[in-house]
């Protein structure tokens, strides 16, 4: 048995009734993983007839097959307009204080350019190195389902 609210109705009539009234647009995910989007026209107990937003015919889904409802995005509240002079004092003036979140400057590398400090090691600095690399010669293409001949 489901539980009932104010005056013997249902949580989910309530909220089929309040979309359908306010012809909120509604999306209705089914069993199968399909949504549908549209205005909730009527309802009773076992379904509910769903006005598409294109215009095509009204839709008759079974409440079984459905999986979950949204409603529209609830407004967010604003603080109400301020007019008028500040209350909590002027503004501080002079330099903003520095931004504690941010790298000093010139601690990175410029994106394309040499890195601080002197540039890039030369060859005869980096002694791992021996010359320029000789390319490999390519490798014969050997297929698996095929047998290799001798």
């Amino acid at each position: 048995m489901q539980k009932r609210t104010s005056n013997g109705r249902t949580f989910q009539e309530d909220l089929l009734d309040r979309l359908a009234e306010h012809n909120a647009v509604t999306t209705i995910y089914l069993r199968n993983r399909m949504s549908l989007r549209g205005r909730i026209r009527e309802f009773d107990p076992y379904v509910l007839l769903l006005e598409p937003l294109d215009g095509s015919p009204p839709t008759l889904v079974y409440k079984s097959a459905i999986v979950s409802i949204s409603g529209p995005p609830r407004r967010p509240t604003r603080p109400p307009f301020r007019s008028g002079p500040r209350t909590d004092g002027p503004r501080p003036s002079g330099p903003r204080p520095p931004n504690s979140f941010a790298p000093p400057r010139g601690a990175y590398p410029r994106p394309g350019g040499p890195p601080p400090g002197g540039g890039y090691p030369s060859r005869q600095e980096n002694p791992g190195h021996e010359g320029p690399v000789e390319p490999r010669a390519p490798r014969p293409h050997v297929r698996v389902d095929e047998p290799e001949s001798e």
